[in-house]
């Protein structure tokens, strides 16, 4: 069986930079990454 990595993408609409939206999505993205997955945020 192939080991399949999966590929996550993170958008942000908020307007807030640096704010509460971006910090919430930033620690599921490190969760994301801690447990091996890659992930791209886009602003």
């Amino acid at each position: 069986m192939t080991n399949m990595t999966k590929n996550w993408i993170a958008i942000s609409g908020s307007p807030r930079r640096h704010k509460n939206t971006e910090t919430l999505m930033n620690y599921y993205m490190d969760e994301l990454e801690r447990h091996g997955r890659k992930v791209e945020k886009v602003i």
